[in-house]
């Protein structure tokens, strides 16, 4: 009696695998694909690193950047610092001459614009020291020539600027005699 019941065979190592093909196929596919991710992974990595390389590379740059900027500030603050401590002083007298408003400074301007001769004018104007109604001033003052500074001087003592001291002289880059010129100023009622 045969039945048709299908047999159930409890030793399979005494028979071949039956699918060979199927089975070397998906074990070449999952060998390939293991490859293939080590390759793209190693790929990715030489990538990465090279990339990790210049952004390693661009901060160090950036660093030196940096500090150099840092020192450079630091400079700057230092240079600020010295001119505040120097100008100081020059800028608390002028400030303290505006603040008194006994120094005219539109009568001192129109009587210097009286005194200077056609082509001269006057480079730079600071204030020494200051009373009341009495100031010394410096100021530079550009001329043609020596007899041009001489007519200036006349000038400034008919209008009674009283002392009047030239303190150097020397030619500009334009060939113009330049001269520090310290006068008295008294204001006048």
């Amino acid at each position: 009696m045969t039945s048709n019941k299908p047999r159930i065979r409890m030793n399979l190592s005494s028979e071949p695998v039956r699918n060979r093909r199927l089975f070397f196929a998906a074990s070449g596919g999952l060998a390939a694909g293991i490859l293939f991710a080590a390759a793209a992974g190693g790929w990715l990595l030489a990538r990465v690193h090279g990339r990790v390389r210049s952004v390693r590379s661009e901060l160090v740059r950036l660093e030196r950047l940096e500090t150099d900027a840092r020192a450079e500030i630091r400079t700057y603050d230092q240079e600020n610092e010295k001119f505040v401590k120097v100008s100081k002083a020059d800028v608390d007298r002028v400030n303290e001459v505006i603040e008194r408003k006994a120094f005219s400074w539109v009568d001192f301007l129109t009587l210097m614009e009286e005194a200077l001769p056609g082509p001269s004018y006057i480079l730079s104007l600071s204030p020494l020291s200051t009373e009341k109604a009495f100031m010394e001033i410096k100021f530079k003052v550009a001329s043609t020539d020596v007899d041009e500074l001489k007519r200036f001087i006349q000038e400034l003592e008919k209008l009674r600027f009283r002392p009047i001291r030239v303190l150097s002289q020397a030619r500009g880059d334009g060939g113009e005699l330049v001269s520090d010129i310290v006068v008295g100023y008294e204001r006048r009622k």
